[in-house]
């Protein structure tokens, strides 16, 4: 019998991602052969989750099923001592009973702070194996180890592991507090967000801050401080948060990357989120939780809810 556990399937307190147990021998075989294994599939991008009584939405979480060894199996730690594990594909069993499957940036919104850290690290690890079937030095396969969190190259035995790409994000505000937002090329009309973008080769990532303003805006920046960090797997970045002052207000665009650009003092962003008029980055993300510290509270926007 498979047990489909809700909105409550992770005890509480946090991930514990027992980095020592990963390369156990027999790890994977022993946590699928333990009914209380908490096992959640990730299929095509999507994840399986539930609305439970009081309204709240959660990850859907089976126990183990026959066939999921050969599914491809990642370990992800465990949660109060229960083993927690993503599967590469679907059982069939997630049928009925409420179940409903969401892209990861929208179940993302929605579930608890746990299984927020749960889905993350699961979606880039998938995302992760997805590109790297092969061996970036001789093109040989690579089959995986330590329970999904190493790759070995079968002809050299170079082992390779899940690839992080730091990239900055940055709420530059002027002399007068407004917020500089931008629509990146390829966006729709109303869709702004702050600045953002990778950090070069033997680059430090205030300095990436500083170069990629200018580049993207032509604004200098000084008094960069950093704020907070986010793994963003799609399809596998680490955000770091930053905010700066702009020396000047002048802007003169880089075309190829951005459309348009302006500076809004906070009773203008109210009203132009309000309207539909500018469409913020969802609250799953960085940026719109630097956007909500600058701001100094929740902005709401047109279809969304007030949290």
């Amino acid at each position: 019998m498979v047990e489909v556990c809700g909105v409550s399937g992770l005890g509480p307190g946090g991930v514990d991602r027992c980095v020592g147990e990963r390369g156990v021998p027999g790890l994977v075989g022993e946590v699928l052969g333990d009914a209380g294994t908490r096992v959640l599939e990730v299929v095509d991008g999507c994840v399986p989750v539930v609305r439970g009584v009081g309204g709240g939405v959660g990850l859907v979480f089976r126990s183990p099923v026959v066939g999921d060894e050969g599914r491809g199996v990642l370990f992800l730690g465990r949660v109060a001592g229960v083993a927690v594990v993503a599967v590469c594909g679907g059982s069939g069993v997630l049928v009925g009973g409420g179940v409903s499957w969401l892209g990861i940036r929208e179940a993302g919104e929605l579930v608890g702070e746990v299984e927020r850290d749960v889905l993350l690290t699961a979606v880039a690890l998938v995302n992760w194996h997805e590109r790297s079937g092969f061996c970036c030095r001789c093109g040989a396969p690579t089959r995986v180890v330590s329970a999904g969190w190493v790759r070995v190259c079968l002809v050299e035995g170079v082992e390779f592991f899940p690839r992080t790409d730091p990239a900055v994000i940055v709420a530059v505000t002027d002399v007068r507090g407004r917020l500089l937002l931008a629509r990146n090329v390829g966006w729709e009309v109303g869709r702004r967000s702050l600045l953002a973008g990778f950090v070069d080769a033997g680059e430090g990532a205030s300095d990436a801050v500083v170069r990629e303003v200018a580049e993207e805006v032509g604004v200098q920046v000084r008094d960069v401080v950093f704020v907070a960090d986010q793994p963003w797997p799609f399809p596998g970045s680490l955000m770091l948060g930053f905010e700066a002052k702009a020396v000047g207000v002048g802007l003169c665009l880089d075309a190829a990357e951005i459309v348009q650009a302006q500076w809004y003092s906070r009773e203008e962003l109210r009203v132009a989120v309000g309207s539909g008029e500018v469409q913020l980055p969802g609250r799953l993300s960085i940026a719109r939780r630097l956007i909500e510290r600058w701001y100094g509270g929740p902005l709401v926007g047109v279809g969304e809810v007030s949290v």
